[in-house]
């Protein structure tokens, strides 16, 4: 019997927790999610992170899932990040190039009907994207269900980028409709992050 490999996420919100939770289940290796720190905002990654990569070298691996937002690339972050100190190897950082929703829209198979709008109007290629958020929230807004644009749009006139179901509505599909295998065929960043936890071995303390 394989031995389960236990690993603690650290994610930015509900969205990022439910992508990591479907990645894992979908790359068969035999990981076993110890402790989820889902605290709101990439500012509690940003100020946990050496705390994380400290717990992380005392033996259970962390899998920290971001958004690269205005970050040039990868690296750049994890560097702005750790500037003074080695990263473990036990400490998975995973970059989603430039939102989450970048992953999203890379399945233009089963997420198109899910809020009712032609595949045709979807990007080529999401990860070109400056704000994938917002195409998103734009191809909802295309949506003929007007009760959806209610739920994930923002109010017209409202600071807020998204609506009040957005980040729930979105767990739910990744969790249950999202279609992994098109997503990953058309996204670079999830395919090196599935790649990056299928060739991982922890070093133990």
């Amino acid at each position: 019997m394989i031995k389960p490999i236990p690993i603690n996420i650290a994610v930015e919100d509900e969205l990022l927790e439910t992508l990591a939770t479907r990645v894992l289940s979908e790359i068969n290796r035999n990981y076993a999610t110890a402790t989820i720190y889902n605290r709101g905002g990439f500012g509690y990654l940003k100020k946990n992170i050496r705390a994380f990569n400290s717990a992380a070298r005392a033996g259970t691996p962390f899998l920290v899932m971001t958004d690269l937002d205005s970050h040039l690339c990868p690296s750049e972050l994890i560097r702005s990040w750790l500037p003074t100190e080695e990263q473990n190897p036990n400490l998975l950082i995973r970059v989603a190039v430039r939102e989450a929703e970048a992953w999203l829209l890379a399945d233009n198979h089963k997420l198109p009907p899910h809020i009712g709008v032609s595949t045709a109007l979807f990007p080529e290629d999401a990860e070109s994207l400056q704000d994938p958020k917002r195409k998103l929230i734009e191809l909802i807004a295309n949506s003929k269900r007007v009760s959806l644009k209610k739920r994930l749009c923002p109010k017209p006139g409202s600071t807020a980028k998204i609506g009040p179901e957005y980040n729930s509505f979105f767990a739910s599909f990744v969790l249950y409709d999202w279609d992994f295998s098109r997503a990953l065929a058309r996204s670079r960043s999830l395919k090196r992050t599935v790649e990056r936890l299928r060739s991982f071995t922890p070093t133990w303390f």
